[in-house]
C-alpha cells in the first residue's frame, strides 16, 4: 500500500467560500493584438529641371521668367538639391558632381510665374507645362519598379538666382521634383503587436512565471501581409496576502525590422522581415475591489512603455534616412475584470479596457529637403497618434475532467470573445511629398477563440488555442491565429491560492 501522499491531501483541502469556488477559473487567452503598420508615402529621389538665360518679363501684370533654351533634367548631389543650397554655394548652371540630362523640355518658350523677384526659395510657383512630364520619364527611368509613384513639384525647394548668385539681367530656374512611392512606415512597437490586459491573464491576482507563444498568418503591416512570430514571458507576483499584484510582460517577435531600406530596383514597402525585435513591455498593477462567494471583482492599470526601436526607413542599406518615427509614446491601459463561478465545473470572466496615449510619437523626414533642412538633416513634421481603443472580452467554460490525485489534474474546453474598437480614426501627418500613415476610418476588430487547458499536478498549465477574425478587410489583421501559453506557479500551492491563470 502506498503511503499517503500528505502535501497533495493537504492541497487539497475544501476552504469553502470566495477563493474555493473560483480556484479552477482557467485563463483568458486573448485574441493577440496581432502586429500592423502604417502604409506611408515617402520621396525616395529627387531632380532638379534647369533653364539658363531667362528674361524677367511683366507681361499682363504677372510677373514671370520668360526663356528660349530647352530646360533639361539633372540629378544633383544629395548637398545641392535645394535651391538655398545652390544660393548658398554661389552655384549656377549645372552644379559639379549632377548627372543627366536625364532629359530634355523641348516646349518653347518656357514661361513660368515669380512670387519672389529677388529669387530664392519659393520663387517660382508654376514651372513650364512639360516639366512634369519629363521629370516623371526620367524617374521611370531611374525607379522602373517603383510602387504608385507619383511626381511632385517642390516649391520650397524650387526657385531661381541671378548671375554668380546674385539677382542680375539673365537668371537660371531651378525647379525641383520629388519622386513618392509606398513605403510603409511602421508605428514603433506595432511590427511586435501591442499588448492588452487579456492575454494569459485572471481578472485574480496571481503568483506565476510564464511564456506566451503566437503565430499569426498574414499579418496585416501597411498595405502587405507577413507571418509573424511572437514570443512573451512574464512574471505576476502577488502582495498583500493576495489581494494586489504586480505583472511585467516582455514581448519580442520575428516580424518586420525597425529599420528599413528603400530598395531603388523595387520601391515597394518594407524590406527585411526577418528581423528579430523587442516590442513595448508592459507593467500591470491589479487589485481585487470586491468579494462575494461566487464572483470577484478587480481593476487595475496597465501601462505600456515605449522600450521598442524607432522607426527609420532609408534610401539605401546604411544610407541617408528618409523617415525617422522616434519611440515616446506611454500607454495608459485602465481596467475592470469580473470574474464568475457558480459551481466548480461552469467558469465565466469578462474584461473592459481602455488604450490611450499620453503623448505621441515624433516623426521626423529627412529627405528629400528643403530650405529649412541641413543637408542629411532631419526635420519634424509632426507627431503621429495611435488610436484610442476600447477592449471587452468575454470568456467561458466548462471543466470536462478533474482529478486531483492524477499527473493530469484537470482539463477544460474555453471559448472567448473579443471586441477591439477604436474610438478615432488612424493619424496621418501628410505634405507634397510624404504621407505618414493612411486612415484607414474608426477600426473595428472582432475576433473569436476556441482552446483547451491541461492541468498537470498543482504547478503547471499549458494552454493551447486558435483565434480567428470575424471581420473583413482593414478590420482583419491577420487570417489566422495559433496560441500557446505554459505557466507555472509559485508559492504555497492549496485549492485556497490553486487557479488556473
Amino acid at each position: 500500500m502506498a503511503a499517503p501522499d500528505l502535501g497533495r491531501d493537504l492541497a487539497n483541502l475544501d476552504g469553502g467560500g470566495l477563493r474555493e469556488s473560483l480556484s479552477d477559473i482557467p485563463n483568458f487567452v486573448g485574441d493577440g493584438c496581432a502586429p500592423t503598420a502604417n502604409a506611408s508615402r515617402a520621396a525616395i529621389g529627387r531632380v532638379g529641371i534647369i533653364a539658363q538665360d531667362m528674361y524677367m518679363t511683366n507681361a499682363e501684370g504677372q510677373q514671370s521668367l520668360f526663356g528660349t533654351k530647352q530646360p533639361q533634367v539633372y540629378q544633383f548631389p544629395g548637398n545641392l538639391q535645394t535651391i538655398a543650397a545652390l544660393q548658398a554655394a554661389v552655384v549656377t548652371g549645372v552644379p559639379a558632381g549632377s548627372t543627366g540630362p536625364l532629359g530634355t523640355v523641348t516646349d518653347k518658350p518656357i514661361r513660368m510665374g515669380v512670387t519672389n523677384p529677388a529669387g530664392g526659395p519659393n520663387s517660382i510657383t508654376t514651372p513650364g507645362n512639360g516639366y512634369p512630364d519629363v521629370a516623371n520619364e526620367a524617374f521611370q527611368t531611374l525607379y522602373p519598379n517603383a510602387s504608385k509613384p507619383v511626381t511632385t513639384y517642390v516649391p520650397d525647394a524650387s526657385g531661381f538666382l541671378g548671375a554668380g548668385g546674385t539677382a542680375g539681367q539673365l537668371y537660371d530656374s531651378y525647379a525641383f521634383y520629388d519622386y513618392v512611392v509606398d513605403v510603409n512606415s511602421l508605428v514603433p512597437g506595432a511590427n511586435v503587436g501591442f499588448l492588452k490586459l487579456a492575454e494569459n491573464v485572471s481578472p485574480l491576482p496571481r503568483d506565476r512565471v510564464y511564456m506566451n507563444y503566437s503565430y499569426f498568418n498574414n499579418a496585416l503591416l501597411g498595405d502587405m501581409r507577413q507571418d509573424v512570430n511572437r514570443f512573451t514571458p512574464g512574471l505576476e507576483k502577488t502582495f498583500y496576502d493576495g489581494w494586489t499584484s504586480i505583472e511585467v510582460r516582455t514581448p519580442f517577435a520575428s516580424t518586420y525590422a525597425n529599420s528599413q531600406f528603400v530598395d531603388p530596383n523595387d520601391p515597394c514597402g518594407l524590406t527585411d522581415g526577418q528581423a528579430v525585435e523587442f516590442g513595448n513591455m508592459s507593467v500591470i498593477f491589479k487589485s481585487i475591489i470586491a468579494l462575494g462567494q461566487t464572483w470577484a471583482w478587480s481593476g487595475g492599470m496597465q501601462v505600456a512603455l515605449p522600450t521598442a526601436g524607432d522607426t527609420i526607413v532609408r534610401s539605401a542599406p546604411g544610407g541617408q534616412t528618409l523617415v525617422r518615427v522616434n519611440n515616446d509614446s506611454v500607454r495608459l491601459m485602465p481596467f475592470s475584470g469580473l470574474i464568475w463561478a457558480p459551481n466548480d465545473r461552469w467558469y465565466s470572466q469578462t474584461l473592459l479596457q481602455l488604450d490611450t496615449a499620453t503623448n505621441g510619437n515624433p516623426a521626423y523626414l529627412g529627405f528629400p529637403g528643403s530650405a529649412t533642412i541641413p543637408p542629411g538633416g532631419l526635420a519634424q513634421v509632426g507627431k503621429l497618434q495611435y488610436p484610442t481603443f476600447l477592449y471587452l472580452s468575454f470568456s467561458g467554460g466548462y471543466w470536462l475532467y478533474k482529478n486531483d490525485r492524477g499527473r493530469l489534474t484537470g482539463f477544460s474546453p474555453i471559448a472567448e470573445l473579443h471586441v477591439n474598437q477604436a474610438l478615432q480614426g488612424s493619424d496621418v501627418l501628410d505634405g507634397p511629398n510624404y504621407q505618414l500613415g493612411n486612415n484607414y476610418g474608426v477600426i473595428s476588430l472582432v475576433n473569436g477563440v476556441v482552446g483547451a487547458n491541461w492541468e498537470w499536478g498543482k504547478r503547471s498549465t499549458l494552454t493551447a488555442a486558435y483565434v480567428t477574425p470575424l471581420g473583413g478587410g482593414v478590420d482583419r489583421w491577420f487570417d489566422g491565429e495559433a496560441r500557446l501559453f505554459y505557466n507555472w506557479r509559485f508559492g504555497p500551492q492549496s485549492n485556497l491560492t490553486r487557479a488556473q491563470f
